[in-house]
């Protein structure tokens, strides 16, 4: 070594004598110090573990570790109260020596990963810190989540893998009424939620709302929802009918509800085809009216003065139903109407007086004498056909040369019940196969050629009642072609700052070289190792960079103050105006979307993060069309969940 050399324990040097300065270095151990310290007062005294570092002018720290024996010894020739103390010292390895972890690795694990675990599991604690990042892929969206050139995240092998790109792939999403409409429909239509579904209307009123229904009737009608159910008043020897705006008008088609009879004297049931609606009995156009002894199918006037009406058909009940809820179904099909009772025919009759389409309505008849009657409806629904189909046009796979996989894919979250089935045909429809969600196309061969192949994807769309309306939406379907020579997929970061730099105004320029740029009144500052930012008097963004990407993954570490502020981060940020964003309150976690200056919650969880204590963020964002979010909070020095507090599309 070169003198001078300093040797300090705790923070304090001391004399020491130099020939018995032994630094030992040995590969299948920690390296060892053995020195004398000279204690001239005789009052030093050394803990076990205590810090020893051994620094040279020039070369810098030469060694540091830790006290682990001190021997005294007073009999060298000194004057009293001299105290020689060897001591013999192991160096930092003894950090990660004397600490263990608990987490168990199933599947075969890196080392580095194994390193990194360990530090964030318990060496961070001892004073081990480092910055490194982790990423372990195994799904398609996890590969997906990279950088990618010429690469992508299949489902080759396992729930997923990286593949090299084909030279050419072909693909079509269906999420607009643009992109639908370029389908044939049959009894199905677009919806405006990127959807299509069977055309009709449903209602149950589980919600409490009526809106939309119109009354019409004699004895002063009314009406009210009540424990899920509809409910029409009507005064004895009164008729009152709900007209079901919401509904729209129809011609043809299927009409179900749920009545519930008690008697035969009220008469319950619906109205169809009414074009002139007032408050006189007899003025419905078609009416079905359901007792426990009768079905029976009626003709109005149509009118709003009212009249006489006339019965078309009916079918008596022997013996006489029970009392109870009963699905009353009716199908128009031009002058033809047949009547259901719980799925069975009853009555079929034909009349063609009233053709136009036109509402419907839900009617309660009271006879004289039956005293006031509150009638109970639920679980409407009115279709053109409980079944329909919509066929995507031919799209030609010629262009294919060699397939390396294929997949079919669709969101059903909007689906009120029912069978949604979809097929692909890849001979212009001349027959079909059924696929499952995220399944492959059956008869497309990994290595075959698309050359001479036409694909078309037909959606069926079924209900066994009309109270259910199936409904599918983000239809999306690939076919893979053949690897290019080579690509690339990084995860290196496209922003990185532990802010460990002096104390400063502003934020400054971070690890990766990038600076910030401030958007939003506050102060920002780096204070302790820390970017802080406060004095808010509008929101406030510290952009990083000029790095840009669709699909991020971004995690920070962060305190708030006080409970009245809320801090997170913004992916895919354009401006002011147009980004996405996770953050945190004393409260709750809230994931929000701003487009063209207009903000929309996406999700918000109760989630109670403590003021002046550490947690993490973790805030995934991928796809389009929709667009993945997925956020998850947890406290310092805890382990990352392996559950999203928000997973949501938008």
């Amino acid at each position: 070594m070169t003198a001078p050399v300093i040797l300090t324990i705790g923070g304090t040097p001391y004399p020491f004598i130099e020939d018995t300065l032994d630094i030992k270095r040995k590969i299948s151990e920690a390296r060892r110090l053995q020195v004398t310290v000279l204690d001239y007062a005789g009052t030093a005294t050394f803990q076990y573990r205590e810090q020893i570092t051994v620094t040279d002018s020039v070369l810098g720290i030469r060694y540091a570790g830790f006290i682990i024996d001190d021997k005294l010894d007073k009999s060298n020739v000194y004057p009293d109260p001299t105290v020689e103390h060897q001591l013999d010292c192991t160096d930092n390895m003894a950090i990660p020596a004397k600490r263990t972890s608990n987490r168990l690795y199933t599947t075969p694990t890196s080392a580095g990963k194994i390193v990194t675990d360990m530090i964030n599991d318990v060496l961070q604690f001892e004073g081990v810190a480092t910055g490194y990042a982790v990423q372990s892929p195994t799904t398609t969206a996890d590969w997906n989540t990279g950088q990618t050139s010429s690469v992508i995240g299949g489902t080759t092998t396992g729930d997923g893998d990286l593949e090299l790109l084909s030279s050419s792939s072909l693909g079509t999403s269906y999420n607009s009424t643009a992109q639908w409409n370029t389908g044939t429909y049959s009894n199905t239509a677009a919806g405006s939620n990127m959807d299509i579904s069977l055309i009709g209307q449903t209602r149950n009123w589980d919600d409490g709302n009526k809106s939309s229904q119109t009354l019409f009737g004699n004895g002063s009608p009314s009406d009210k929802v009540q424990g899920g159910a509809y409910v029409l008043n009507c005064s004895s020897g009164s008729e009152t009918r709900s007209r079901l705006d919401f509904a729209g008008t129809w011609q043809n088609g299927t009409i179900e509800v749920d009545i519930t009879i008690s008697n035969d004297t009220v008469l319950p049931g619906v109205t169809w085809r009414t074009t002139n609606f007032g408050g006189a009995d007899g003025g419905f156009a078609y009416a079905a009216e359901l007792s426990t002894s009768k079905l029976d199918i009626r003709k109005g006037t149509n009118s709003s003065g009212g009249g006489s009406t006339s019965s078309l058909g009916s079918f008596t009940f022997s013996p006489k139903l029970s009392t109870g809820t009963y699905r009353l179904r009716i199908v128009m099909n031009g002058s033809s109407f047949t009547g259901y009772v719980n799925g069975t025919q009853y009555v079929s009759v034909s009349d063609g007086s009233y053709s136009a389409a036109a509402m419907i309505a839900l009617r309660n008849r009271n006879p004289s004498g039956a005293g006031s009657n509150n009638q109970q409806f639920d679980n409407f629904g009115v279709m053109q056909a409980i079944s329909g189909t919509w066929i995507a046009p031919g799209q030609a796979l010629d262009a294919v040369t060699t397939i390396a996989g294929s997949v079919v894919s669709w969101d059903t979250s909007l689906s009120a019940g029912g069978t949604i089935k979809v097929e692909t045909s890849t001979n212009n429809g001349s027959t079909y196969q059924v696929v499952g969600n995220g399944g492959s196309i059956s008869t497309l061969a990994i290595g075959g050629s698309g050359a001479g192949l036409t694909l078309k994807i037909r959606v069926t769309l079924s209900t066994t009642t009309t109270a259910t309306l199936p409904d599918i939406r983000n239809l999306q379907w690939s076919v893979f072609g053949g690897y290019v020579a080579s690509g690339i997929r990084t995860t290196a970061p496209l922003g990185i700052d532990r802010y460990a730099r002096g104390n400063q105004s502003g934020l400054g320029t971070a690890d990766d070289g990038q600076v910030y740029t401030q958007i939003g009144t506050g102060t920002a500052s780096i204070v302790s190792n820390r970017a802080k930012i406060e004095s808010l008097t509008t929101d406030v963004y510290e952009i990083l960079g000029n790095n840009s990407w669709t699909d991020c993954d971004a995690t920070v570490r962060f305190q708030l103050s006080s409970g009245t502020i809320a801090a997170g981060i913004a992916l895919r940020f354009v401006d002011v105006s147009n980004w996405f964003r996770l953050v945190a309150s004393a409260t709750q976690l809230i994931a929000t979307k701003n487009i063209a200056g207009t903000p929309t919650t996406i999700a918000t969880v109760s989630k109670t993060q403590t003021v002046n204590s550490f947690y993490w963020m973790r805030f995934r964002l991928f796809g389009t069309g929709p667009a993945t979010i997925q956020g998850r909070v947890w406290l310092d020095s805890t382990l990352e969940p392996t559950s999203w507090d928000i997973n949501t599309t938008s």
